[in-house]
């Protein structure tokens, strides 16, 4: 029982507004000698105070009608006598890829020696945080509010969690939660300085947004109002908007840190050294009534951080603060990733202090050490940890800036590196667990998944038909790596999954015309999908094998293996696997000679072709062996063969060379592929150019496949 009595509470008549930024304090009596400890549920974010200092930041996520109980132990945090006890809590209540859309709630209990001393419902305070602005941009399509705050270091409420302020009646959200216990670790908050300033200069002020932005942030123009956002005209307050009207003009090179005057007009711009993610910390005093903004990137665009170069996204921290002689010392609620970031003073004057952020990261302990004297090599390793450790706090994400979503796909190379790192698949468990949790929504038909969960897609693109399959596959390997696992929870899911392309299959067994995404890799073969997809039925005629394994279904391995024999009938051409057939006038399935690097890949990783001996397949074995991979565009070798993308085809093309023993190969390709990434970023990227993520969870993979293929050679 995670609760004795604790209810879900939120300020009152304001649970299902958006963005609404609250607190709930209490206070205990303590006494010496006892533990203390607190169990928090929550329906978006929290983090915890104790006598006004950090504890934590969660919880972990959960799906629709769950919640998952965070379970801090805060005995070193409390001190003889009175305790103040705050939570401050986003209610975001927007679709989102990041958190589902729900009524906003806090369920929190402190126990002294396991006995409840403090409830919500009974013993919390609640606080309207109207210093954080309400009615702003979203941060992305996919993730709901950034930070915009108003601040007046001279008032109470800039000191909430610790001194006394006007209170708000709060009420009890009579909705039934399920909670669920967090197995996936409290992640580690350690602050990390800035390296160095680079740059200060003046700000050019521009009449107004140039196209080109408008069109990145199209989310302005409320085109997206069915996916919660508020009405341009009630956003008086936009940091994103002031930010691109700036561009600026550098007057010098800095160097170091330390105190700095920024004047109405200038900007600096900093280097973390690598990318980070965390809670931006910024210490500075206002000399006048100021406005600040903070814009972040991962790199330099034209010498400065881009915010916006991640299509539809504002990493941009908006402060005003009036003017003290007093340091504001503020941290972001929520979580930012970067290397660079710009301060601007687009108002007043402030004298900059300092420049830090918290980690939100995912403890670990005895990373396995590489054994090699290729410095690349390593770096590139390096690199592995920290994106494993950034996408990785609750459930395994795509990347920690633009969406933090659980992705399937994904999920099942990063799976492999927890494994790998930890021993233990306690991510894995939750990630998966919400998944066999979901319920059919957002018209996701039965026995089919979210492409990422927990998440309210509304009706964008909801499922990927081969998403599900990916999250069948990584089931199979949880099912052989955690031996406690019991396949007859999941037996549902894999059979209902399987009727759902059932419903798809045409004369030959072949599925077509899935509705929906449909993705194979980002390249042109994404464009080659419909009607008839060879790879996805690759994956079919791999789901239904598997299946048929884990249950002991003769049946289902017979139908997988007479599909995997009609997609070589119909998709080898001789030399190579065709990608897609489409249906001509006559209503007659054609072939399209669409050939991708990526679908050749498929065959084998799916078990199309057993092996690299049978002889039908030896110019597609040389080609794969010898002609594909990351330097194939520099040869230009079967140019008409469209490039393999990072994800997917690189990744499995990876997976491939380390099954056959190419380890060699496999660490010289990884180098050519990876080396660039660990050197301007030090995380691994989304694609294989400077574009959207450079911070990918399942990049994090690599890693593995390292230290593997050097412990072999």
């Amino acid at each position: 029982m995670f609760f004795e009595k604790a209810k879900p509470i939120w300020l009152k008549d304001l649970s299902c507004e958006m963005n609404i930024q609250a607190g709930f304090k209490t206070e205990i009596f303590a006494e010496k000698g006892k533990k203390y400890s607190i169990n928090i549920a929550d329906s978006c974010l929290y983090r915890l105070f104790v006598n006004g200092e950090f504890v934590c930041y969660g919880p972990a996520r959960a799906g629709h009608g769950y919640a998952r109980v965070d379970e801090i132990d805060i005995t070193e945090k409390i001190t003889e006598g009175k305790n103040t006890i705050a939570i401050e809590a986003a209610g975001y209540n927007c679709l989102s890829f990041y958190l589902i859309k729900r009524t906003s709630f806090v369920t929190a209990e402190v126990f002294c020696n396991g006995k409840a001393v403090a409830s919500t419902g009974y013993d919390f305070a609640g606080v309207r945080l109207s210093q954080k602005v309400q009615k702003i941009n979203r941060f992305s399509f996919q993730r709901p509010f950034g930070d915009v705050w108003e601040l007046d270091i001279n008032s109470d409420m800039y000191f909430w969690t610790t001194r006394d302020v006007p209170t708000m009646e709060t009420e009890v959200i009579q909705e039934e939660i399920k909670y669920l216990s967090r197995r996936a670790k409290m992640p580690e908050f350690n602050i990390s300085p800035c390296n160095s300033y680079l740059e200060k200069g003046t700000l050019e002020v521009a009449p107004e947004l140039d196209d080109y932005i408008k069109t990145r942030a199209n989310f302005w123009d409320d085109v997206y109002k069915d996916f919660s956002t508020f009405p341009q005209k009630d956003i008086v307050n936009s940091p994103i908007k002031d930010y691109c009207l700036r561009k600026p003009v550098k007057e010098k090179d800095l160097s170091g840190k330390g105190q700095i005057v920024i004047s109405e007009g200038e900007y600096i711009i900093l280097d973390m050294s690598r990318n980070y993610t965390g809670f931006v910390k910024t210490l500075f005093t206002a000399n006048k009534d100021s406005r600040v903004l903070i814009g972040m990137d991962e790199v330099l665009t034209g010498g400065m951080p881009d915010p916006m170069r991640k299509f539809q996204t504002g990493q941009i921290i908006g402060y005003n603060v009036t003017a003290s002689d007093k340091d504001y010392d503020l941290e972001s609620f929520e979580c930012y990733g970067f290397r660079y970031a710009m301060i601007m003073v687009v108002k007043g004057e402030i004298t900059f202090k300092d420049f830090s952020l918290r980690e939100y990261i995912y403890p670990l302990h005895n990373t396995p050490e590489i054994h090699t004297d290729d410095v690349e090599l390593k770096k590139i390793y390096d690199a592995t940890i920290e994106t494993y450790r950034q996408n990785v706090v609750d459930i395994y994400m795509d990347c920690p800036t633009r969406e933090r979503a659980g992705w399937l796909c994904d999920s099942y190379y990063t799976a492999q590196m927890e494994w790998f790192l930890t021993g233990k698949g306690d991510v894995e468990h939750d990630f998966i667990e919400n998944f066999m949790l979901f319920s059919p929504r957002d018209d996701i038909p039965e026995g089919m998944m979210p492409k990422c969960y927990p998440a309210d897609h509304g009706k964008h693109n909801t499922y990927i038909p081969q998403w599900a399959m990916w999250l069948a596959f990584e089931v199979d390997q949880y099912l052989q790596r955690e031996k406690t696992a019991d396949k007859a929870e999941y037996k549902d899911f894999f059979y209902k999954l399987i009727r759902f392309f059932e419903a798809y299959e045409n004369a030959d067994g072949l599925v077509e015309k899935l509705p929906s995404w449909n993705f194979i890799e980002w390249s042109k073969a994404n464009q080659w999908t419909q009607d008839v997809s060879y790879p996805t039925n690759m994956m079919y005629s791999h789901l239904l094998k598997i299946t048929g394994r884990i249950y002991n279904d003769k049946v289902l391995v017979k139908k997988g293996e007479a599909l995997a024999e009609k997609v070589i009938e119909k998709s080898f051409d001789g030399e190579l696997f065709v990608d897609n057939a489409v249906y001509n006038e006559e209503g007659v399935l054609v072939n399209t000679g669409n050939r991708s690097e990526t679908c050749q890949y498929y065959a084998y990783a799916f078990d199309v072709i057993k092996g690299l001996d049978d002889p039908r397949f030896s110019y597609l074995r040389n080609a794969v062996l010898n002609i594909f991979g990351s330097k194939r565009e520099k040869t230009g070798h079967l140019p008409d063969v469209e490039y393999a993308n990072a994800m997917m085809g690189i990744y499995i093309r990876m997976e491939l060379l380390f099954k056959w023993g190419k380890y060699e190969k496999l660490l010289d390709e990884i180098k050519e592929f990876f080396g660039k990434m660990a050197d301007l970023t030090g995380t691994l990227w989304e694609h294989n150019k400077v574009a959207q993520s450079l911070n990918h969870g399942f990049a994090s993979y690599v890693g593995y496949l390292i230290y593997e293929c050097l412990k072999r050679l």
